[in-house]
């Protein structure tokens, strides 16, 4: 493969492990102001399928 694909693809994979857990950290501590778990929700699903996208590409 093409170094420049290994490298997107790990800079996309750890940027979805980020997101995911940004997503699990507003869930879980900021469940009781209203916006911040919807906020940690669609991180979660954005960071997840980063995560995907990283591992199909590698």
């Amino acid at each position: 493969m093409c170094p420049v694909s290994d490298r997107f693809a790990l800079k996309t994979t750890l940027a979805g492990v980020q997101a995911t857990l940004l997503g699990v950290l507003f869930v879980t501590f900021f469940e009781s102001v209203f916006p911040l778990p919807l906020v940690g929700f669609v991180l979660g699903i954005f960071g997840t399928g980063l995560f995907v996208l990283g591992i199909r590409a590698g």
